[in-house]
């Protein structure tokens, strides 16, 4: 009877052979390295969507700012203001009050700055660049901002309308690229006092 104990207690003893935990641990190893892997993709993923979608949203920021107020002007004016593919776009336009009037609009894309601002004042006076450059001044629409593939400016412009072609940087992927025009309402072009 003693003998039949001692070896039922060696049987409960008896445990997983280091074999065995290497194994086990092995296909552990595997699975978290899986399961890791899914996690970070998902993250990258996740990061790549958030960027576009601010891309995006600047993008039709920029677009929209200027189809509303290129639609409802009375006169467009251009300045270039150098040789690095900076552009000024002034346009005189209605506002959107109550009582019909009209004030002074104007874009700035700094090609130094990869940047679009936009400034909005009364119809009493011309707007210009300051001197210190548009920063502080000036709304930003949108940094990271270039002509699109093939094109020299970011802005087109004829005496009734505006072609956007730019594209917005994404981190990790292409930028998103906006080709527009805006066209102007009315027949008989007017731009003073604004240019």
């Amino acid at each position: 009877m003693i003998t039949r104990i001692r070896h039922c207690v060696k049987e409960r003893e008896s445990g997983m052979s280091l074999i065995e935990l290497m194994v086990y641990m092995g296909l552990a190893v595997i699975v978290l390295g899986v399961v890791g892997g899914f996690l970070v993709n998902s993250l990258r993923t996740g990061n790549d969507v958030r960027t576009t979608t601010a891309a995006t949203t600047a993008a039709q920021l920029i677009s929209s700012s200027i189809q509303t107020g290129v639609r409802n002007a009375s006169g467009i004016h251009e300045v270039d203001e150098g040789a690095d593919g900076s552009q000024l776009v002034v346009v005189r336009t209605a506002t959107k009050t109550s009582t019909a009037g009209w004030r002074c609009q104007a874009w700035y894309y700094s090609a130094a700055d990869q940047a679009v601002y936009t400034t909005i004042t009364g119809a009493t006076a011309p707007i210009t660049v300051p001197s210190g450059g548009p920063k502080g001044a000036w709304t930003l629409l949108s940094d990271g901002v270039s002509p699109a593939n093939g094109a020299s400016q970011v802005f087109q412009v004829t005496s009734y309308s505006v072609a956007l072609s730019f594209g917005v940087a994404t981190t990790g992927g292409s930028p998103v690229r906006i080709d527009n025009t805006a066209f102007m309402r009315t027949a008989n072009p007017e731009g003073a006092p604004c240019f």
